[in-house]
């Protein structure tokens, strides 16, 4: 089994977690989902776990020191947040965090997080983040493609991908597919050649409209209240 590369821009986290941090109310935010999942590092779960707790215990701005002091009872969480100066981390994130391009950072983080879990599910990235290149303008190609793609369209290639494997492999292989108009003009000439006719149904125009009354073929009429429908059905049945 090879093995894979954890995919993450630490900018693009750094600057999340110095806006979640900033501004807890982003969380209820609907046009963002943040998750743990969304982070890659230990470390930066940690982090992000804590502003998410205290946010969802009525916090309305987080400093260092409030993570810090979250953290303190949890030995293990707590070693990672100091062993990676995390308060350090915190007060520069809020420092250099720039609120305007959320937006920007926020999808990088989640087109990586993405790709992260394509990769644990098994699933061949390298069409669209291929981590093995060496050339450099293979490189910047590839990152430019990838900047330019949303996260629809990035499910929409895997989309793809099962789709072909489906029609490769459903149980409906072998099964002849045609058109809806397939065999209308062989159609339409024998019918110019010996057409279909029934007997005369009530009106010359609905004789005209159905070809009569066929045999194998059931007639249905409807109709406002009181408008006759059971007398000419009778006369129907009758001729």
């Amino acid at each position: 089994m090879t093995s894979t590369t954890i995919l993450n821009d630490k900018m693009a986290v750094l600057q999340v977690l110095g806006c979640l941090a900033k501004n807890p109310s982003l969380f209820s935010n609907k046009d963002y989902k943040f998750h743990v999942d969304d982070f890659a590092e230990q470390f930066h779960r940690i982090v992000f776990g804590a502003i998410e707790h205290l946010a969802a215990n009525g916090a309305e701005k987080i400093a260092a020191i409030d993570i810090d002091q979250f953290l303190a009872p949890y030995s293990v969480q707590y070693k990672v947040f100091s062993d990676n100066k995390g308060i350090e981390y915190v007060m520069q994130a809020m420092e250099m965090v720039e609120e305007d391009n959320l937006k920007y950072y926020y999808h990088i983080l989640k087109k990586f997080s993405l790709l992260n879990q394509m990769q644990s599910l098994g699933l061949d990235i390298t069409p669209i983040y291929d981590t093995t290149l060496t050339d450099p303008k293979k490189i910047t190609k590839m990152q430019d493609r990838f900047n330019e793609m949303s996260l629809d369209e990035i499910l929409g290639y895997y989309d793809s991908v099962l789709l072909n494997l489906k029609q490769k492999f459903s149980k409906m292989e072998g099964i002849e597919e045609s058109a809806g108009g397939d065999g209308l003009l062989d159609l339409i000439s024998s019918l110019e050649k010996t057409p279909e006719m029934g007997l005369p149904l009530i009106s010359a125009k609905m004789t005209t409209m159905f070809r009569g009354r066929r045999l194998k073929k059931f007639y249905m009429e409807s109709g406002a209240q009181g408008t006759g429908k059971s007398r000419r059905a009778a006369g129907e049945a009758c001729n």
